[in-house]
C-alpha cells in the first residue's frame, strides 16, 4: 500500500518492467522515503485466489533488472545479478582505487594452534591488499605461542602489539586500534579460518558503502553447517543465532540466511567496520564482557542510523562449539538487558509470526506481536 502522493512523486508504474513493474515501483518509492516511514503490518489483511499473470510470471532475472536500475540511479557502482537455485538477487560493489588499507585484528589467544592456523589461514588465501595482521601478545601464553609470535615479528604483513593492561575483550580490541593503522578494521577470533582468495573484497567492499556501519560474514563449522548468519534479538530470551547447524545451501525456509541483508548484531568473532565508526561510538564498551560489548557496539551502530550487514557470500569457518544463544553467562545477559531492556524484546527484522526458540524458522503460535514493524531503533 503506497500513499498516491509518493507514487505520485516517482512518476508512476513503471509498464517497461515487463514482470516485475510493482517491484521496480516499490524500489523507487523507498528511495524518496524515510526509514520510519516504510513499515511492515505482519498480519494476514488480504487474500488473492488469481494470481496476478504479470507478477506470478517474475523471476530472479527481472528482479535484478530492477535494482540495477536503482543502483544506476544511486551511481555507486554496483552491479545486481540473479542467485542460482533460489529467487533472489546478489549486489556486488566495487572497491576504491587505490584500495583502502585493512587491519585484521586477531583477538590475543595462548593457543599455538589456533593461532597458527589463523594466521596462515589469512596470509595463504587472501587476494586483499594492502593489508596489515595485528596480534595482540600475551605475556603469560604458552612458550610455543610466544615463539611463534617471535617469527610474526619479521613478517611484513604482521604487526604484534602488547596486550597488557586490557581486562576485557572490549579493552583489548581498543589498545588494538592504537596500534592498527588501517582505515577499514576486521575483528577475528583466531578459532577463525579463512576460505578462498576473495573473502575480503567482498567484506571490505560492504564495509566502504555510505550508510553501512558494521558487517559480518557467515561463519560455519569444518563440515559447512551455519555457526552464525547475524544476531536476532528476543531469540532464546536474550538474542542469539537462527539457523544455526543447518546446511546453508538448503532452498526452503532457510533460503533468507542466503542472502546479504540487515541485522540486528554479527558475532565479534568476525566483525568489520570503518575506523571512523569506531571513533564515532568512542570504541567498545571495556565494562562490559565479550558476548556483550560485540552485540552493544552493533546496536549503538544502528543508533546513528547505519545498517548492519550480515553477507553470505562469504563463508569463513569457525571451530568451535556451535551455540544458539549468543551469550554464556547470566553476567553477559544482564548486562545486555540492563542496558537496552526494550531492544531486546524485538528484532526489526524478525517477524513476529515466528518463534523466538530452537535456532530454526517455525511459526509461533499465537503471534508474538501485531505492532507495524519498522527498522530503526
Amino acid at each position: 500500500i503506497y500513499s498516491m502522493a509518493h507514487i505520485k512523486a516517482v512518476g508512476g508504474l513503471d509498464v517497461s518492467f515487463n514482470h516485475a513493474p510493482l517491484y521496480d515501483l516499490g524500489l523507487r518509492v523507498s528511495e524518496i522515503s524515510r526509514p520510519d516511514q516504510l513499515l511492515h503490518l505482519p498480519m494476514i489483511l488480504l487474500h488473492r485466489r488469481i494470481v496476478d499473470p504479470v507478477e506470478h510470471q517474475a523471476k530472479p532475472g527481472h528482479w535484478a533488472h530492477a535494482i540495477q536500475h536503482r543502483l544506476d540511479r544511486m551511481d555507486n557502482g554496483g552491479l545486481a545479478s540473479p542467485l542460482p537455485k533460489i529467487h533472489g538477487c546478489r549486489t556486488t560493489y566495487p572497491l576504491p582505487d587505490p584500495h583502502s588499507l585493512v587491519s585484521l585484528i586477531l583477538s590475543p589467544c595462548d593457543r599455538y594452534d589456533h593461532l597458527k592456523r589463523c594466521v596462515e589461514s589469512i596470509l595463504d588465501r587472501t587476494s586483499y591488499h594492502p593489508l596489515e595482521i595485528v596480534i595482540m601478545d600475551q605475556d603469560a601464553a604458552p612458550s610455543q605461542t610466544l615463539e611463534y609470535l617471535d617469527r610474526l615479528r619479521t613478517h611484513p604483513l604482521c604487526v604484534v602489539a602488547p596486550a597488557s593492561g586490557a581486562t576485557s575483550w572490549a579493552g583489548t580490541v581498543n589498545m588494538a586500534m592504537e596500534t592498527a593503522s588501517g582505515s577499514v578494521i576486521g575483528l577475528l577470533q583466531t578459532n577463525v579460518t579463512a576460505t578462498g582468495s576473495l573473502w575480503l573484497e567482498e567484506l571490505v567492499s560492504q564495509a566502504l558503502r555510505p550508510g553501512i556501519g558494521a558487517v559480518g560474514p557467515m561463519l560455519v563449522s569444518p563440515d559447512g553447517a551455519i555457526r552464525h548468519a547475524g544476531v536476532t534479538l528476543g531469540l532464546e530470551g536474550a538474542a542469539g543465532s537462527l539457523h544455526t547447524g543447518l546446511d546453508p545451501d538448503s532452498l526452503d525456509d532457510r533460503t533468507l540466511a542466503m542472502l546479504a541483508r540487515s541485522v540486528s548484531g554479527i558475532t565479534g568473532a568476525s566483525l568489520f567496520f570503518r575506523r571512523e565508526v569506531f571513533e564515532q561510538l568512542q570504541g567498545f564498551d571495556a565494562d562490559l564482557p565479550f558476548n556483550a560489548s560485540d552485540l552493544d557496539f552493533c546496536l549503538r551502530v544502528r543508533r546513528r542510523e547505519l545498517d548492519v550487514i550480515m553477507t553470505p557470500h562469504v563463508r569463513l569457518v569457525q571451530h568451535s562449539k556451535p551455540l544458539i544463544s549468543c551469550f554464556h553467562s547470566n553476567q553477559e545477559l544482564e548486562a545486555l538487558k540492563g542496558r537496552w531492556p526494550e531492544h531486546l524484546k524485538r528484532d526489526s527484522y524478525h517477524n513476529p509470526n515466528v518463534r523466538l526458540s530452537g535456532g530454526t524458522i517455525s511459526l509461533a503460535w499465537p503471534p508474538r506481536d501485531r505492532t507495524p514493524m519498522h527498522s530503526t531503533l
